[in-house]
């Protein structure tokens, strides 16, 4: 699973428009915390210019999110990692994006 959007000159690292973003996780993990909630995800996910890519291809951009572990599980999904990708899709700054 991938997350496709349109992307604006300033959300990404080339300083130019890309339609069809494609954003993927490349890790997510629960955390600990001393402070309420106890448990936090944080998601890191690469962004590139194409769906079509490999090991050497250049992210043009890189987001962390960290997200209350009960947020992230109350997502639609099976897994964990489906449920990430759907938290990410609800959040404000990606609207408009579409699984791909």
């Amino acid at each position: 699973m991938a997350i496709s959007k349109d992307l604006s000159d300033a959300e990404n690292r080339l300083g130019i428009p890309i339609s069809g973003a494609y954003y993927r996780i490349v890790s997510a993990g629960v955390e600990r915390q001393r402070s309420e909630p106890k448990f936090a995800v944080r998601i890191d996910v690469a962004l590139y210019a194409s769906s079509s890519i490999n090991d050497d291809t250049m992210q043009v951009g890189f987001h962390r999110w960290d997200a209350p572990y009960a947020d992230v599980n109350a997502a639609s999904g099976d897994e964990f990692l489906d449920k990430c990708y759907s938290w990410l899709m609800g959040q404000p700054s990606m609207a408009g994006s579409t699984a791909v």
